[in-house]
């Protein structure tokens, strides 16, 4: 009997430890893999990641070339573009539930924020679908992409995303392109002491990152195409200025 409780014993060490090997040894396909499936999920648009670069040992991390195509409809070549997007690990944590991210920077995103001449904007579009999935269920991280086969948790205690470069396109609506920047955005202990799915923490960056585009964008152009906007879509100029601008 003690023979067979420790063989028992073993095999659950062993297959403890090959998933734990696993998930190190693909984590940078893994952490790709997942950006694109939530990514798109979230945005309702197609997110795409050149590659992911994570040293555990030094406790760091880079996400190369995501980008953010737009919705259906718009012409520019997508919506949002990070070169680089740098982590600082906290690598004692990859293997405890959560895993602890001390720090996520944003460094120099591009927005590209589109006006149709139905004065729909792309950045708004993304971010209702963000909102709204907070009512709908998003398909969670398979049991392949997750530590010992339970859902993945994160916590991360900083977030900064500085130098945005909003490219604002009004053509479409008789007016110009033009080029602004955003002060820095930051945000503290996403996910919580508990940490939270990763559906969860792309959704709150997501949601906070469209709502200062959309804000500023409109803020900018409030003055200058309000009775254009209003001759092209009464009803959905309303929405756009009245939600996102928080005027009556």
């Amino acid at each position: 009997m003690k023979k067979i409780i420790l063989i028992g014993g073993v095999v659950i060490v062993l297959a403890v430890a090959g998933g734990a090997y696993y998930f190190l040894t693909q984590l940078n396909a893994i952490v790709e893999r997942q950006i694109e499936k939530i990514g798109s999920q979230i945005t309702g648009t197609k997110v795409s990641v050149s590659s992911v670069d994570i040293k555990l040992r030094e406790g760091s991390g880079a996400i190369n070339g995501l980008v953010i195509a737009n919705p259906s409809g718009y012409r520019s070549d997508y919506a949002f573009r990070m070169d680089k997007i740098l982590l600082d690990i906290d690598p004692k944590s990859v293997l405890k539930d959560p895993i602890v991210i001390d720090e996520i920077l944003i460094d120099s995103p591009i927005a590209i924020s589109e006006f149709t001449e139905a004065a729909k904007s792309n950045i708004l579009e993304i971010k209702n679908n963000a909102t709204s999935g907070k009512k709908k269920k998003i398909e969670p991280s398979s049991s392949k992409d997750s530590k010992d086969g339970k859902q993945i948790r994160l916590r991360i205690k900083k977030l900064t995303i500085k130098g945005v470069t909003i490219e604002l396109d009004t053509e479409a609506l008789g007016g110009k392109k033009e080029t602004e920047t955003l002060p820095a955005i930051y945000k503290t202990n996403l996910g919580g002491q508990r940490g939270a799915t990763p559906e969860k923490i792309g959704e709150e960056i997501i949601i906070a990152l469209t709502t200062k585009i959309a804000q500023a964008a409109l803020e900018k152009q409030a003055d200058k195409y309000k009775e254009k906007l209003k001759e092209k879509a009464e009803k959905e100029v309303k929405k756009l200025f009245d939600s996102v601008l928080d005027k009556d």
